[in-house]
């Protein structure tokens, strides 16, 4: 797969080391160095949440089942 890739100094400064430290070109150190990182970065949980429901008792048309049309009721057509 061809791509261009864009890379910040922050990223590209510690890569470039590693390239020279293991004399190695662009190509397989950005295949490499990545992944590795993806592999060890740690997993951590989220953070749990319960979503509260609420009744909504307000609708122009008496119908809350198409947000869409309720925003284009309440904000105007050309809101797009």
């Amino acid at each position: 797969m061809g791509t261009t890739l864009t890379i910040e100094d922050d990223v590209g400064g510690p890569l470039c080391q590693e390239m020279q430290r293991k004399g190695m070109n662009l190509k397989p150190a950005v295949n490499r160095f990545p992944g590795s990182g993806l592999k060890q970065a740690p997993q951590s949980p989220g953070k749990s949440f319960t979503v509260k429901p609420i009744r909504m008792e307000f609708s122009p048309d008496g119908q809350m089942d198409s947000i869409g049309r309720l925003l284009e009721r309440l904000e105007g057509a050309e809101r797009k």
